[in-house]
């Protein structure tokens, strides 16, 4: 696609015009009785209005590191700054601290299963009411 887009580029800027010839058949014009005679048209095939998505990518060009540069190593971080001033305590003040858990209660009993329905003829085979 792109080399017929280059061709014919170079066959129209380089002046060969590539012709068809296309023989009519001799039918009467409309003027008098004369009859028509082979005619030769040129044709100039026109360029794709956009290049298709294949060859776009070979098209456009990244130009970034042409503006910008190379990107180098990052560097490490720097040391920390001094701890700043503890900010000033409202009217209210804020409430205190919550204290810390205490030890944690006996495990309980393990209780009964509980009533699980029953099977065959009363209910459904196999289902747990």
């Amino acid at each position: 696609m792109l080399t017929l887009l280059v061709l014919g580029w170079t066959a129209l800027l380089s002046g060969l015009q590539p012709t068809v010839c296309s023989v009519t058949s001799r039918f009467p014009v409309s003027r008098g009785t004369r009859w028509s005679a082979p005619t030769c048209q040129v044709f100039i095939p026109p360029p794709p209005l956009f290049p298709s998505i294949r060859h776009k990518a070979e098209l456009m060009v990244d130009i970034t590191a042409h503006i910008t540069g190379l990107k180098g190593e990052k560097g490490c971080r720097g040391p920390r700054g001094e701890q700043g001033q503890p900010g000033v305590v409202g009217p209210e003040g804020e409430a205190g601290s919550q204290g810390t858990m205490g030890k944690l209660g006996p495990k309980g009993e393990k209780g009964s299963t509980g009533w699980r329905g029953l099977y065959g003829d009363i209910g459904t085979p196999g289902l747990i009411k």
